[in-house]
């Protein structure tokens, strides 16, 4: 007896497949493309059925399927490509239909455990169809005999190897794959990677009892409650302001300082927040404290940690998030590559935080 070996790729590739839980709701919605006739072989019909992106598989799936509305019996090799990929279809094995019956459908990729699998998300596609026997006739052989293009709407065109023992006295050129496209658009694809909610704070409400996390870009304003996985998200508005629908229902986040935020629920302030100070952490010996700093509209946050100081400015271009190496409790310097030059944040008595470059001079 003989076992036939099934290559892992195959495998992992079926179970993903198995494994999907939206597998009904990732083709609900898609169907198959109108059918077009071939070309040149007039009496096969073809279509096709983009799904879309499946994260399982990291791949887009199609189907493909060729109806036979010739009135006898045929045979031939197919292969769909999309895009750019499997575009050269010498580089690739064609997949048979074998005495196809007048009215009958083959079906290849229908569903999301049969896919066709693509890495490209190209809308464009192509079947090829080559290789054309008609049923009774004698096709292959050494002279290469296969039928021609129809010379009329669904007839057969096939004048060679009308007998089954005879070969044609004069060789027959061979036909070539001929090919039907078209472009067939698919499900959008779903980004489910996190949302780059920006730099995050923690807000807490007046009463003590909610505490929430923020994230702040250019577009609104991500916010949860500490306890919660979802963010929702604010718009930001020409005012300023950050809105938020649900419903008949909206809320608005509107600052009235930088560390505190009013909470309006329909038009009416329901609560208010406040920025909750950092934690310390690293060098417990330094008069230097994490958190933001302002001067005037400029704002930085300040991370102090055992190697030293980091500064990140928040609303002016900075250079990377420098480090600055500790001097003593109250100074940190970073220094130029030329050795030479360098800059310091210096804490003074008023408890406020300067920095000095030096130029050399």
């Amino acid at each position: 007896m003989k076992i036939k070996k099934i290559s892992y790729p195959f495998l992992t590739i079926f179970i993903l497949l198995l494994q999907q839980t939206n597998s009904h709701a990732q083709i609900k919605d898609v169907v198959w493309s109108k059918s077009m006739n071939h070309p040149c072989y007039k009496g096969l019909s073809i279509s096709v059925l983009n799904m879309g992106w499946s994260k399982e598989v990291e791949a887009y799936l199609w189907g493909v399927r060729i109806k036979n509305n010739y009135n006898t019996t045929v045979s031939f090799r197919y292969l769909l490509s999309v895009g750019d990929e499997k575009k050269d279809a010498t580089k690739y094995y064609y997949d048979a239909a074998y005495k196809l019956k007048p009215g009958d459908t083959i079906s290849n990729g229908g569903n999301v455990f049969t896919a066709i699998i693509f890495k490209t998300s190209s809308a464009d596609w192509k079947v090829m169809v080559g290789e054309v026997c008609f049923d009774g006739m004698r096709c292959g052989g050494a002279d290469d005999c296969y039928a021609d293009c129809d010379e009329a709407r669904g007839k057969p065109n096939q004048l060679c190897g009308l007998s089954e023992t005879i070969s044609p006295n004069a060789p027959v050129n061979r036909i070539e794959p001929s090919e039907v496209s078209g472009t067939q658009t698919g499900p959008k694809k779903e980004e489910d990677e996190t949302p780059d909610i920006g730099e995050t704070s923690n807000w807490i409400r007046d009463d003590k009892k909610v505490e929430i996390v923020m994230g702040k870009t250019e577009k609104g304003i991500y916010w949860k409650e500490k306890s919660n996985k979802e963010y929702l998200f604010f718009e930001k508005l020409p005012s300023g302001a950050y809105r938020y629908e649900s419903g008949k229902n909206f809320y608005i986040l509107q600052f009235t300082s930088a560390t505190k935020l009013g909470f309006a629920e329909n038009g009416t302030v329901a609560n208010y927040y406040t920025l909750a100070p950092e934690k310390e952490e690293g060098d417990a010996s330094s008069k230097v404290r994490s958190g933001l700093w302002a001067d005037g509209g400029a704002k930085a946050k300040i991370t102090i940690k055992e190697d030293g100081l980091i500064f990140h400015s928040i609303n002016s271009v900075d250079d990377g998030s420098p480090v600055y190496k500790k001097i003593s409790e109250t100074e940190y310097r970073r220094n130029d590559p030329d050795g030479v030059h360098y800059c310091s944040f210096v804490l003074q008595e008023d408890e406020k935080l300067y920095q000095k470059c030096y130029d050399g001079t």
